[in-house]
């Protein structure tokens, strides 16, 4: 890993494979697992915590839970995938959203993080939410997003509308992006 993580935990070397626990702190960012895989070029953790961290102290950009990474640290890109079926997954601090969508993939050269709902899934189970007091607990469906780290942006697409109290609201190309703190864009 060229001396670019830190392991904080326990590393079981073994003649076929090399396994941890623990938190692996890496590029930008956290894994914390029980069940680690430790390849030449890449990782692996089940059942973890990932964080994507901020520059400013105490923040982080995106917190994943309980989800399958893989790491790879060769192409710097990681796909991060739910491991459980259960409420949102995904957390943008900055943001103050969460999302249902489980399948996700950090490009860090790019400082972007892409997220689909996969086929199988029914829209109505990929769902965004706002965990700003001020939105009331606003919540509308979409497809897909991209969450760009720079400067603290989700822009969520595949939203057949937004209902606000007895409106359907249709954003524009449907889709809308969020900045920090829930704010919109107008749409």
């Amino acid at each position: 890993y060229n001396k670019s993580a830190q392991l904080i935990g326990a590393l079981n070397i073994t003649q076929r494979s090399v396994n941890g626990s623990g938190t692996l702190f890496t590029r930008g960012s956290s894994s914390k697992s029980q069940q680690m895989i430790f390849k030449e070029n890449s990782f692996q953790a089940s059942n973890a915590t990932f964080e994507i961290l901020s520059e400013e102290v105490d923040n982080h950009e995106l917190v994943f839970l309980n989800v399958k990474l893989d790491f790879d640290l060769q192409k710097n890109m990681a796909s991060i995938k739910t491991e459980r079926q259960s409420n949102a997954v995904i957390s943008f601090p900055n943001t103050a959203m969460e999302t249902s969508i489980t399948d996700a993939v950090w490009f860090l050269e790019d400082s972007i993080v892409t997220m689909e709902k996969p086929e199988n899934v029914d829209l109505i189970d990929s769902y965004f939410y706002s965990t700003s007091p001020a939105l009331d607990s606003l919540v509308f469906n979409g497809t897909n997003a991209i969450y760009d780290i720079k400067t603290s942006e989700l822009n969520v697409q595949g939203i057949p509308y937004i209902l606000v109290a007895d409106a359907k609201i249709i954003p524009e190309n449907n889709e809308i992006t969020i900045k920090i703190n829930s704010k919109m864009e107008t749409f």
